[in-house]
């Protein structure tokens, strides 16, 4: 008997490492052009909103299973478990060979373990699922055609312009436009994204300091490149009609879940939303 387990735990590891490499070429196959599409651009109008577009574009989701496919996902990930994995195998073959010990002594520790584990991950998951619905719904400042409105966070869209008022998170990240500042100053706290307390500097590009809301130049475009993994790195290009065109840096980025402070307010275009946040 215990030469039969050393070899079905010998046979569960080689099993388990054969699919994690199989799954691991798969994924680098798939994910082997990421490289060479962060270098593209793209352009985003300003202040554009498609009346027609319905989607909800700086929707965020941070939860993991959906109601229909708790079950066999959460089952399926907990039997990737090689200790999980040996043990569902030793109870199976267990009913078709003669053993002095029931077989239901394997199945109830086993049973207890994945109920407890799957009842504890439904309750986080809920969690998470409750959290997201709070902060897609949360209510935020846009400016369309100079006048003020408030949308669901989740509507937030690529060009749109975006108010965010002193003490308040940014909901998307946004190239900053306007402030409140005269000489184009805003000043951020990061905490919630890299622990630093102190206060970052962001600046309005030259030649728009001092327009505000309703006076924001008509057909600016802004060129971005898709987005890179890393707080500190931004670059783009602010095209603004019968101008030169303006070189964008870190310091004209408001990213999202920074807090404005010390500034009344600032306006920003939304140019990375939902999942695309830096």
């Amino acid at each position: 008997m215990k030469q039969c387990h050393v070899l079905i735990y010998n046979f569960t590891q080689w099993l388990c490492q054969t699919v994690a490499s199989i799954c691991h070429l798969i994924f680098f196959c798939c994910s082997g052009n990421k490289v060479h599409s962060a270098s593209e651009t793209r352009t985003v109008e300003v202040g554009f909103i498609d009346p027609n577009d319905k989607k909800k574009h700086n929707k965020i989701k941070t939860s993991k299973y959906s109601l229909l496919l708790f079950i066999p996902k959460n089952l399926s990930e907990q039997f990737r478990r090689i200790v999980n994995f040996y043990f569902l195998v030793v109870t199976l073959i267990s009913f078709f060979i003669d053993s002095p010990v029931s077989p239901f002594t394997s199945v109830l520790p086993l049973s207890f373990v994945v109920l407890v584990t799957a009842v504890k991950q439904g309750f986080e998951d809920f969690l998470r699922h409750k959290e997201d619905k709070k902060v897609n719904n949360q209510i935020v400042e846009i400016v369309h055609k100079g006048v003020i409105k408030q949308v669901a966070n989740s509507s937030i869209a690529p060009g749109t312009l975006v108010r965010v008022k002193r003490g308040k998170e940014v909901p998307a990240d946004l190239v900053l436009l306007c402030s409140a500042d005269p000489k184009g100053k805003c000043f951020v706290t990061t905490a919630n994204l890299d622990g630093e307390t102190n206060l970052k500097t962001l600046r309005v590009p030259p030649p728009i300091v001092g327009y505000t809301h309703d006076i924001i130049p008509q057909g600016m475009q802004i060129d971005i490149p898709n987005p890179i993994a890393d707080l500190y790195t931004f670059y783009g290009r602010l095209n603004i009609p019968g101008q030169d065109t303006i070189i964008l840096s870190p310091e004209n980025l408001m990213l999202r879940g920074s807090r404005v402070k010390n500034t009344e307010w600032a306006i920003g275009c939304a140019v990375y939303t939902g999942k695309l946040n830096l």
